[in-house]
């Protein structure tokens, strides 16, 4: 099975523990991205609990759950998916978190798949790829209007 991947690079007019704030939170990654997510298991790192292990539960079309496969603070956010992958053979996210100075940050996106009919892996991952991109500039639009932004 072929896997397909694409990259999304995205630069915040905002410092990357902000940035990393937002993304790594469970709910408001998903409020970001416009779905209900939500956690259902906690990680065991007392400082983090949606650090390694923690588990995310949302929906597209079908209810999946993803899981973190590694966390450090500021720097990355790995995950995979572990439950409902009906359509997916593999499904795997990076996220590399790096300062550019204090007001501004870059986010460096990777997410692989590999689905079981060929012909959708490209098309779907392109899709979810341009609304991801448009939804983090988005964000980068409202914390650059308003560096104190939360959701």
């Amino acid at each position: 099975m072929t896997n397909y991947s694409v990259k999304i690079n995205s630069t915040f007019n905002a410092p990357v523990e902000k940035v990393y704030e937002l993304l790594n939170d469970h709910a408001t990654l998903g409020k970001i991205l416009g779905i209900k997510m939500r956690r259902i298991v906690d990680s065991k790192d007392e400082g983090n609990v949606n650090g390694v292990g923690s588990v995310r539960r949302f929906s597209i079309v079908l209810p999946m759950e993803e899981t973190i496969v590694k966390s450090e603070k500021n720097k990355l956010i790995d995950y995979t998916i572990t439950k409902g992958m009906h359509f997916f053979t593999s499904h795997y996210g990076t996220m590399v978190f790096r300062a550019l100075n204090d007001k501004q940050c870059e986010l460096d996106y990777t997410i692989t798949i590999g689905i079981k009919f060929r012909v959708l892996s490209k098309f779907l991952l392109n899709t979810v790829a341009a609304d991801i991109k448009k939804k983090l500039m988005e964000l980068n639009r409202k914390l650059t209007e308003n560096p104190n932004y939360s959701i």
